[in-house]
């Protein structure tokens, strides 16, 4: 695990898969609501207060990383972000572990089918608007031309016309699988860009996005059965 600067609430992740954020000072919210600018608390009444883990997608560098440290640093409270490989896998994490909710972008293709398949178990609770890392095209140091590129479903819309798709997790996975030869570019995000030794081609920019926290309706009563990978823990 890693420590998070509580001034910023971005920052890295431990190898592990997990960063554990330190207390930050809480600052009150304007009377707008909620979903409001950085630096703005998160309410801890009700079940959110109870929420001391978050699960969402990785790998490291993902926005989901990025806007779940970022609802710790709001809610002026220490917690643990707990990444895997998919968000299905995330959820089952949140169900399994005291404390622990799931967070999910708005911008989820399949954020209905998710919803709605934990709509027994999991109960939204909370929202956070938070910029996105800058969405880069990048691409291998060695690609001589734009083939192929990985992206995740979500922003497959900035992929240039003419260029066969790989479609991949997310878009943290999409820079891992750019690094390994797997495609010649890919839709990331500038921290995973960085984070992989990838070459920019065009910046996006930021991107203002939603993201929803839902907590299980049954409290678990067991510590998790899933490590930061989405696997059992040994």
């Amino acid at each position: 695990m890693s420590d998070v600067s509580g001034k910023t609430g971005i920052g890295g992740s431990g190898g592990d898969g997990r960063t554990r954020v330190r207390r930050a000072p809480r600052r009150p919210c304007s009377r707008a609501g909620r979903v409001l600018r950085s630096g703005c608390t998160v309410p801890t009444r009700g079940p959110v207060a109870a929420v001391t883990s978050l699960h969402t997608l990785g790998p490291a560098g993902t926005n989901c990383e990025r806007s779940a440290v970022e609802w710790f640093v709001r809610a002026g409270r220490a917690g643990r972000v707990v990444l895997y490989p998919t968000l299905e896998d995330a959820a089952r994490g949140a169900l399994a572990t005291p404390g622990g909710a799931l967070l999910v972008p708005a911008a989820y293709p399949d954020l209905h089918t998710l919803v709605y398949s934990h709509v027994e178990d999991l109960t939204l609770v909370d929202s956070i608007v938070v910029p996105t890392h800058p969405m880069v095209l990048a691409r291998a140091p060695e690609a001589t031309a734009l083939g192929t590129v990985a992206t995740h479903a979500a922003p497959i819309a900035l992929v240039p016309p003419g260029i066969t798709v790989r479609v991949v997790s997310s878009n943290a996975q999409a820079a891992a699988d750019c690094a390994a030869g797997l495609a010649d570019a890919c839709i990331t995000t500038s921290a995973a860009m960085d984070r992989y030794g990838l070459e920019l081609v065009r910046d996006f920019g930021a991107v203002q996005m939603a993201f929803t926290v839902h907590v299980p309706t049954r409290p678990a009563t067991a510590p998790s059965e899933y490590d930061a990978a989405g696997s059992r823990d040994d």
